[in-house]
């Protein structure tokens, strides 16, 4: 996977950014980032689907949405 800018300047010493952990997934296999774990903060990613206009979703597209809403009823407690 390609390694975007933002990580680059992360990697240059340019400070720390919020980045998905599969695209820096080798890095930190390599030493070259390390993950950095903050207690008590609970952050939240939204999640989006886009489909071409006027096209349904595909059965594995609202499998997919199905799941995230059943983690998120799990993660509200609401199980």
């Amino acid at each position: 996977m390609p390694i975007s800018s933002t990580v680059r300047a992360v990697m240059s010493g340019y400070g720390a950014n919020f980045v998905s952990s599969l695209v820096v997934r080798d890095a930190v296999r390599r030493g070259e980032l390390a993950r950095v774990f903050v207690e008590d903060v609970q952050l939240q990613n939204t999640i989006a689907i886009f489909v071409r206009k006027h096209e349904r979703l595909s059965t594995a597209a609202y499998n997919f949405i199905e799941v995230m809403k059943e983690a998120d009823r799990q993660a509200d407690g609401h199980v």
